[in-house]
């Protein structure tokens, strides 16, 4: 009977020991991690969200559109980068049109210097 105490006891004791080794690391790894995404979010705000910034205000975003410089970094620069890419999108201008013009400028200085030169 002793030893069937002792052996319940020796197994308490490991399981509490498990378990609190379990909670200490699971806590260190959360820290970590926090730490990590603080990291990154001080990265995001500091590079990534002032690049998106200059080119939504080089196409004309609308401030109102644009999200705020407060919040989660994450979702300002998914935002910011959102309202960048729906406003190219509605400047496009196709390639076709863009050399067409180009064409059309070259022959146009061509037939200048022709009649100067």
């Amino acid at each position: 009977m002793e030893t069937v105490v002792g052996l319940a006891g020796a197994f308490a004791l490991g399981a509490a020991v498990g378990l609190a080794l379990g909670l200490l690391l699971a806590h260190r790894r959360e820290t970590v991690a926090m730490k990590r995404v603080a990291s990154l979010e001080a990265r995001v705000r500091a590079s990534v969200i002032p690049i998106l910034e200059r080119r939504a205000e080089t196409l004309g975003v609308p401030a109102s559109t644009r999200a705020g410089a407060s919040g989660d970094a994450f979702e300002v620069a998914l935002s910011l980068a959102h309202s960048v890419q729906r406003t190219e999108e509605s400047l496009n201008i196709g390639l076709s049109d863009t050399l067409q013009v180009a064409r059309s400028e070259v022959q146009q200085r061509r037939r200048n210097e022709e009649e100067t030169g």
